[in-house]
């Protein structure tokens, strides 16, 4: 059973996720884009062992404000087998990880009400240990700028990925770390 905690309306839904159909079906045709090659991004990424424990699911964090993009990349996740939790806000997500350490954690490097810097001090404060994958809106100098303060803060990145998301550019994030061998959860669509 799939387990996915959603922020948007400050409410808690465990169980079932549902989806909107139209969800799954956005830019179906359009292949993934291989993630870009640079120094920064080229050495193994390896799974923290303080993500999770054997008898629990892969778990992931999902910081966006955009609630339709946090929504495809928590769908997707469960799919894959990943449980996940979505934010809009930096503050809640940081203290989320207290309760669970996820393995990824897909951040928007704008996010609107609350800021992407503040989610990256968070996570040094807590030595996180785990991943960190930069979603980017076409602001180059913003997620420069956030990819040296994880550097220098010690956080694991992935080559950053460009909005709009799609569910195969996640599948490939997921792949390229490792995080396939997930039994996927059942996802029940809405009606």
């Amino acid at each position: 059973m799939k387990r996915h905690i959603n922020n948007w309306a400050s409410t808690i839904s465990m169980g079932k996720s549902l989806v909107v159909e139209e969800m799954s079906n956005n830019h179906a045709n359009q292949p993934a884009e291989p993630p870009s090659s640079s120094p920064l991004f080229d050495a193994p990424i390896e799974i923290s062992p303080r993500a999770h424990k054997a008898s629990e699911a892969t778990f992931a964090l999902v910081i966006d404000d955009e609630r339709n993009i946090s929504e495809l990349v928590a769908t997707t996740l469960g799919e894959l087998g990943i449980e996940s939790a979505t934010f809009s806000t930096a503050k809640p997500a940081v203290a989320s990880i207290d309760q669970r350490w996820p393995v990824i954690i897909f951040l928007d490097v704008a996010l609107e009400q609350s800021d992407a810097y503040d989610v990256i001090r968070g996570l040094s404060e807590k030595r996180y240990d785990g991943i960190v994958q930069l979603m980017s809106s076409g602001r180059p100098w913003l997620l420069a700028a956030l990819q040296r303060l994880a550097t220098r803060h010690g956080l694991r990145l992935c080559p950053p990925i460009q909005k709009p998301v799609r569910s195969d550019m996640i599948r490939a994030v997921i792949a390229s770390v490792g995080l396939t061998a997930c039994r996927p959860f059942p996802i029940e669509k809405s009606g």
